[in-house]
């Protein structure tokens, strides 16, 4: 068997572990095995190469159990209670605290409390007394090629993806707990990634999670909770499709559920007292910002099914305030050659209050209120879009919201930084690269700090 279809495995098996530990230890533990498999598999000693595997396959086997486990599965629950029983000072607070159990007792627990068939508890406690084969100091070298063993990895990929098709609706019943419990909470990106972690979420799990549909699906958008509790929906959408890189815009085909009988205000419970809010406003603030991460042409889709929205509504929505035109667009424009393109261009802050251009062969100076970027509420100060340009010339054009903004600010602010750089430039193409290739807001232009204190 041809060697990459035996190191494809490793990439299979690691889309059904946690994405991320809180622990970084775990992360290089999985980081090790996986390495340590491959090695082996190169170097054809491929009895270790299936130790690595089986130790994979059991952290796999680990993470349902735990799972189960949380979502407060009694058959599992009453096991664990059981072994702390008959075996003092056994405790179990973590994932990996499950391997204090023989490892044949913790596959057969889990597969009966999954309702599997004795031959398939038969099957998968097998691959112990493989792998004990493979360590015991027998004198014999059991596995000398690669179709000695791949059987054993195909088998435990096999019933990987069968346990995880018996914990579909657990993962519905989590996403549906954690949207009824936090979408009047005002929940970033971020702190999703906090939610994957604390619960050992996989990348196939997102996948599976991802397409199931809700009964919230069908609710009109009528009113406070439905409204936040779909935003919070395609959030997490949006942060999830990171992970598994979907062939489609799963967020963009869900989008069309929220508009679902959305009314033209509804009334929010804000600081213990109830406002009415135009729901324009809160697709301004939850949803554009997410939007306007997307490739020009998914971008234009979600803005379509945003604009049909508005174009019924029309009469009567109120619109969030517009800004000033004065302040905000630009005064002049950049004599910029034909056929320039962002990467063309180079801006650096050469003071406080404004910026040198180049492209090309062609270079201006403007400040910052020539350029829109003055605060009209504030005369003749710059207003926060200036204070993003700034920071993305001191950090080389690369920013992200882990550190001074959070979102949805940066997001809204790159937003508007994007419009009057293109209106700027004339240059229709966006000038940031997509978020979800960089995992960052990156320039394609270059820009760097030239101020001097």
């Amino acid at each position: 068997m041809n060697k990459t279809i035996m190191e494809e495995y490793i990439y299979q098996i690691r889309k059904y572990l946690p994405i991320k530990f809180a622990d970084n230890e775990a992360n290089e533990f999985l980081k090790y095995l996986e390495e340590t498999y491959l090695e082996n598999i190169k170097n054809k000693k491929y009895q270790f190469s299936f130790c690595a595997f089986h130790m994979l396959y059991m952290a796999f086997i680990y993470k349902v159990k735990w799972f189960l486990k949380q979502r407060g599965n009694t058959q599992i629950e009453n096991d664990l209670q059981n072994h702390i029983k008959k075996n003092e000072g056994v405790v179990f607070n973590s994932l990996f605290d499950l391997s204090q159990i023989p490892e044949k007792t913790s596959l057969e627990k889990l597969l009966r409390a999954l309702t599997f068939h004795v031959n398939e508890i038969h099957i998968c406690t097998n691959h112990v007394n493989v792998r004990n084969n493979c360590l015991h100091s027998s004198g014999k070298i059991y596995y000398k090629k690669t179709s000695r063993i791949e059987p054993f990895i195909e088998e435990e990929i096999e019933y990987i993806e069968k346990i995880q098709g018996k914990i579909i609706m657990e993962l519905k019943h989590l996403l549906e707990q954690f949207i009824d419990e936090n979408w009047n909470k005002n929940y970033i990106s971020g702190d999703i990634q906090i939610w994957v972690q604390e619960n050992y979420i996989s990348e196939k799990d997102l996948e599976l999670i991802t397409n199931i549909d809700l009964p919230l699906f069908k609710d009109k958008s009528d009113n406070e909770e439905v409204v936040f509790q779909k935003i919070l929906y395609l959030l997490f959408i949006y942060e999830s499709q990171k992970h598994f890189k979907p062939e489609k815009n799963i967020f963009l085909e869900k989008l069309p559920m929220f508009m679902i009988g959305l009314k033209e205000e509804i009334k929010v419970q804000k600081d213990k007292e109830e406002k009415i809010v135009s729901t324009q406003k809160i697709i301004a603030e939850n949803i554009e910002p997410i939007v306007s991460e997307f490739e020009k042409e998914d971008r234009e889709k979600a803005e379509k099914i945003l604009k049909l929205s508005k174009k019924d509504k029309t009469k009567e929505v109120t619109k969030p305030p517009l800004s000033k035109p004065s302040s905000k667009e630009p005064l002049v424009k950049f004599p910029t050659p034909p056929g320039t393109r962002w990467e063309d261009v180079r801006i650096g802050i050469v003071s406080n209050d404004s910026i040198k251009i180049t492209a090309k062969e062609v270079h201006k100076r403007f400040t910052y209120a020539e350029i829109g970027f003055k605060d009209g509420r504030k005369g003749d100060l710059p207003d926060k879009q200036w204070d993003v340009l700034k920071d993305f010339a001191e950090a080389n054009g690369e920013i992200s919201w882990g550190s001074k903004w959070t979102r949805p600010r940066l997001q809204k602010r790159i937003q508007t930084i994007r419009k009057r750089l293109q209106a700027i430039m004339d240059i229709n193409d966006d000038p940031f690269y997509p978020y979800q290739t960089t995992k960052s807001y990156k320039t394609k232009f270059k820009i760097e700090d030239k101020s001097y204190p």
